[in-house]
């Protein structure tokens, strides 16, 4: 009987426990769909298509050229199977987002609101059938858990070039080690709805009940994977700067450590 009744109460903490969690999932906030917050902070209100791009898909803001210098350590002596080892002798990035703008054709201006031409701007370089699909989803899309994968693709023509120069130029100065240089192709986050139920299945609450209850992880599990299904949805964007104006920026600047923003001030005396 003891057992029974620890069993019982055992339980009845857990429901109140979920009861508790389901009510902090509701909320009263004039929000539709919110993006991830671990990386993003917009949200929409309504499930207007023009709406959704305009808040969604606006220019990526952290858009960057990365360099990083490695130099070879000697290996362990028991541990050759491990391949080589590497120190960071220097690592920078330089700032892109000035120059991102939309891969597409601008809309033809119309005698229409400002804030109309604004939504249809944000669709820029988002292909055809992506709108389409996003469309249908707004409207049609009945799963609280659904959510949208923004694909912002990132392409710089000719950017290959301009790594070259960049490694000769660092290898020139005296730097024998390895170099990588990349510039960021995408930015992708999750779009959710803010829906009571959507809210109570991804609270970390939720999800320790389940895990104390053991029964329910077996559940949560199998549904989450059925139910928490997302779309991806690409827009296409560019960076409109020529490597060679770039490269012109930068070039004195660069050296066998980095990059030295001081590098045109000490060649003038300052």
């Amino acid at each position: 009987i003891v057992m029974l009744f620890l069993f019982f109460a055992y339980v009845g903490s857990l429901m109140f426990s979920a009861s508790l969690a389901y009510r902090q999932a509701s909320n009263n906030y004039p929000v539709t769909y919110y993006a991830d917050p671990r990386s993003q902070t917009a949200t929409v209100d309504g499930h207007d298509l023009g709406g959704f791009t305009m808040a969604f898909n606006q220019t990526p803001k952290d858009v960057q050229l990365q360099v990083m210098g490695l130099v070879p350590l000697p290996p362990l002596p028991d541990f050759e199977w491990l391949g080589s080892r590497y120190r960071i002798e220097f690592s920078f990035a330089l700032d892109l987002s000035q120059w991102v703008v939309r891969d597409g054709e601008p809309p033809i201006p119309r005698s229409r609101s400002m804030i109309a031409m604004e939504e249809e701007e944000t669709m820029v370089g988002m292909p055809p059938q992506d709108l389409s699909k996003l469309r249908d989803w707004l409207v049609g899309n009945s799963n609280d858990l659904a959510y949208v994968d923004m694909v912002k693709e990132i392409e710089w023509p000719g950017w290959e070039d301009l790594a070259t120069n960049v490694k000769s130029k660092i290898r020139q100065a005296g730097f024998m080690g390895v170099i990588r240089v990349r510039h960021t192709t995408s930015e992708t986050f999750s779009v959710h709805k803010n829906r009571s139920w959507a809210n109570f299945m991804h609270s970390r609450t939720t999800k320790v009940i389940c895990a104390l209850s053991v029964f329910g992880w077996f559940l949560y599990q199998p549904y989450m994977w059925l139910r928490h299904s997302g779309i991806p949805i690409r827009a296409k964007y560019r960076v409109q700067i020529p490597v060679t104006q770039f490269w012109r920026l930068i070039s004195n600047k660069i050296g066998p450590y980095g990059f030295n923003s001081m590098a045109d001030d000490e060649l003038l005396g300052y």
